[in-house]
């Protein structure tokens, strides 16, 4: 393991010898890739493989590597003896093994803004596509059979009691607030910050810590 803590990752020298080795495990998205190709300071190298095998040999004399979604293992992170970073594309780590960063002194990043208002998004596209039933009256208006019209089985979320596990990043975003704001939310976090909230919503936390 690395002893030494994290210092920044200075990359001034541009001697080919004195280059860091980027390991980006399962790839990059271009405007990512492209940042470090330009630098003549940073040997930038790609495996899209998943294989902890292949990912520790090619990770071996890696300074720092990028990962989506494949394990980083205590492993792998052991046999990299130059390893001074590893960075999560998002927010969760739950593939990483932190405690073995934390035994080698190697400090996780992760992506905290990069996704959120696409995950909120979402979360309102599954809340209204489940309010409205739409993947049972979507079959009948393929068919254009509208027989279903009377067996109504979609709801309205305005003026519904709605429960928001987590108000964080996602959960307190103003564009999912705002497509909340005809409801009463009743908020359950863990996060201890102080949450400023929109004037239309009623949110009462309920604190974990």
């Amino acid at each position: 393991c690395s002893s030494d803590l994290f210092k920044g990752i200075q990359m001034t020298n541009n001697n080919a010898t004195n280059k860091k080795k980027v390991l980006m495990v399962q790839g990059l998205h271009e405007e990512g890739k492209k940042l470090l190709l330009e630098r003549d300071d940073i040997e930038a190298v790609t495996i899209m493989s998943a294989d902890e095998n292949e990912i520790m040999e090619a990770a071996k004399d890696a300074h720092g590597v990028t990962v989506r979604t494949a394990n980083i293992t205590r492993k792998i992170i052991e046999n990299s003896k130059n390893l001074q970073i590893v960075s999560r594309h998002g927010v969760g780590y739950d593939s990483i093994d932190v405690d073995a960063l934390n035994d080698c002194g190697i400090p996780l990043a992760i992506a905290a803004h990069s996704n959120m208002i696409s995950v909120a998004e979402h979360a309102m596209f599954m809340l209204l596509a489940l309010s409205k039933n739409v993947f049972y009256y979507d079959k009948f208006a393929r068919k254009a059979d509208w027989t279903a019209r009377w067996d109504i089985r979609a709801w309205d979320v305005a003026n519904k009691n709605i429960l928001i596990i987590g108000f964080g990043r996602i959960g307190s975003n103003s564009r999912f607030s705002s497509f909340l704001e005809t409801t009463r939310h009743m908020c359950e976090s863990d996060c201890p910050r102080e949450v400023t909230y929109p004037s239309p919503m009623d949110c009462r936390i309920r604190r974990k810590c």
